[in-house]
């Protein structure tokens, strides 16, 4: 097998930092920290895709290889690890995962996958009554759109199971809220509250009055701060302590959390960086601040890029909402919504169009990465129009953009993404019929809601292609785990259901091999991190995750239940199973 470097080569530029001209180095001066041996070693680099071993040192990987060429650099303090033929790949990235809001939301106890009301009501209640004497508010999240009118719900529904306490249910979606009465006392929310934008908004009655049906995040965060009160770095720390494990037991070791979402933006940094400093960072995480109703969010964008404090935990990009949910009648799309949806027109950006080119022109200007969320067609659009105006005025290279959910694109502006340093991460665990789909068909009919989620021509046409879970956000399917996703590329089909049926077009699948890559090195590419983690690579952080089975040895409909044996991170173990 030939080794990805000589390692002569390697060990000269570990030990001298030599020039080219040198030609000799003196290998007995390096060992290795870690040697891993006899792995089936899939390491998503091109240029070696199969290795049986490899070596780590300082949290990097020295040298990939065969077993011969990787026993070279064991010494005397060099951990060997016999990785007994289990398939070993680089760790999972996600490139939009709410760790902080997943951290808060699902402190206590969420409804998790319940398709309807039924079962819904049931875990509320179980919940609430173990909560006997409770005084303080409750965030949590997981009620489905579709199950209910497109007025949405009452509060006195949920006055029902809370009566005593302040309650925020969050829309499984992410994209809405539920309030009881007490929580819309609490934030003082009433007839004369006025509606933060168009898109964002309180449900009334015919009296004006708010009926607990909240639209969008800038609403319900009107009523969420309130009634949370002073959030504290400890208060936040608390909660990431208990979910971060969990992530790594996914294989998880980089996160792009795209807008911190339910605590200051400083103070989420400060929380996860406390806690790594106590425990050791388990996965990086890249935090980027969410511009969503301010007309230029640049200055606050900045700052959390100004207290980026490692490697673990750092900011470089901006989230900006091109549009908002297709299914609620903001999306932005280039045809109309079909007549009798209930919605009228092309729907609408969150900006004005002027001002969000300026906000993408300013960034890219600065060398900020970009994060878009965008379902229309018309949205992905305006996001490759803009982006190419950009480098056309200041030059390539200076920023990537990385657009997410992605419900629809013209099959003409495929071809558009990676010129336009643009790429897409697909929100896979939505590709399956269900109550979400539904609506989409209601709103678009067949041909369109058909075409959804186009990763497979996406890929085709030349666009980098990535995992986006979203997690929490889910439309019926909640989950952290990289391997649901995975699956779901590869099937659109329902994770780990072998007679689940399939949503969309076949050739909107991915290969096993380019779902991998989604969850490795394209979303390495995504972040512009390429070069920093994404494959088992001389040079690259030592992030990789071992299962049971080889993923290429399983029925597709097995692929989310292979097992994780151990994550590791910069070489250090992060998760091992029982």
């Amino acid at each position: 097998m030939k080794s990805l470097l000589t390692v002569a080569a390697i060990l000269c530029f570990l030990i001298t930092g030599c020039s080219q001209e040198s030609d000799h180095a003196d290998v007995t001066k390096v060992t290795a920290d870690y040697v891993f041996t006899n792995g089936k070693v899939y390491t998503v680099d091109d240029a070696m895709p199969w290795a049986k071993a490899f070596a780590v040192k300082d949290g990097k990987f020295i040298a990939v290889g065969s077993n011969e060429e990787i026993n070279a650099l064991i010494g005397d303090s060099t951990a060997v690890i016999d990785l007994g033929d289990k398939f070993t790949m680089p760790g999972f990235i996600d490139t939009h995962f709410h760790s902080v809001a997943a951290s808060i939301i699902t402190a206590e106890f969420d409804t998790g996958d319940q398709p309807d009301n039924e079962g819904m009501y049931a875990k509320l209640s179980e919940f609430a009554a173990t909560q006997e004497g409770r005084t303080e508010p409750l965030i949590t999240y997981g009620w489905h759109l579709a199950n209910f009118p497109k007025e949405g719900p009452k509060k006195e529904d949920l006055d029902r199971v809370f009566p005593d306490y302040p309650v925020l249910f969050i829309r499984s979606d992410g994209h809405g809220a539920w309030a009881n009465t007490k929580a819309l006392e609490a934030a003082n929310i009433t007839a004369e509250t006025p509606d933060p934008t168009k898109q964002s908004y309180y449900q009334r009655d015919e009296n004006g009055n708010p009926t607990g049906f909240i639209e969008e995040i800038p609403a319900y965060f009107g009523v969420y701060f309130p009634m949370i009160g002073d959030i504290s770095v400890e208060w936040i720390e608390e909660k990431v302590a208990k979910a971060f494990p969990k992530f790594s037991s996914a294989g998880l070791t980089t996160v792009f959390d795209p807008g911190v979402l339910f605590a200051p933006n400083i103070p989420a940094m400060d929380a996860v960086h406390s806690y790594n400093m106590k425990n050791g960072a388990n996965l990086r995480v890249s935090m980027s601040h969410y511009s969503v109703n301010q007309q230029d969010d640049f200055a606050a964008a900045q700052e959390m890029i100004d207290n980026s404090r490692s490697d673990d935990l750092f900011s470089d990009s901006i989230k900006i909402n091109v549009d908002a949910s297709i299914e609620t009648g903001t999306g932005f799309l280039k045809e109309p919504y079909i007549e009798g949806s209930g919605y009228e027109g092309t729907g609408m950006t969150v900006f004005p169009i002027d001002e969000f080119k300026s906000l993408v022109d300013k960034s890219y200007a600065a060398g900020i990465n970009m994060h878009f969320h965008v379902g229309g067609d018309a949205g992905v659009d305006l996001v490759l129009d803009s982006m190419e105006a950009s480098i056309a005025k200041h030059g390539p290279d200076k920023a990537r953009a990385n657009m997410t959910h992605v419900m629809m694109t013209d099959p003409a502006d495929m071809p558009r993404f990676t010129p336009a340093q643009t790429g897409a991460s697909y929100s896979a665990l939505w590709m399956m019929p269900g109550p979400s789909m539904d609506v989409n068909y209601e709103v678009l009919g067949k041909d369109r809601a058909d075409a959804f989620y186009p990763a497979g021509r996406t890929a085709a046409a030349g666009g980098y292609v990535g995992i986006g879970s979203d997690y929490p956000v889910a439309t019926t399917f909640p989950s952290y785990a990289p391997l649901d996703s995975i699956e779901m590329f590869v099937r659109r089909a329902r994770a780990g259901d072998a007679n689940a049926p399939m949503q969309g077009y076949d050739e909107d699948k991915l290969s096993l091999e380019q779902a991998i890559r989604a969850a490795t090195i394209n979303n390495a590419w995504l972040m512009n991190k390429e070069n920093v983690f994404g494959s088992i690579t001389v040079g690259k952080s030592a992030d990789f995750v071992v299962l049971e089975k080889s993923l290429f040895d399983v029925p597709e409909h097995e692929i989310s239940q292979v097992k994780i044996e151990g994550t590791w991170y910069k070489g250090r173990q992060t998760y091992a199973s029982e």
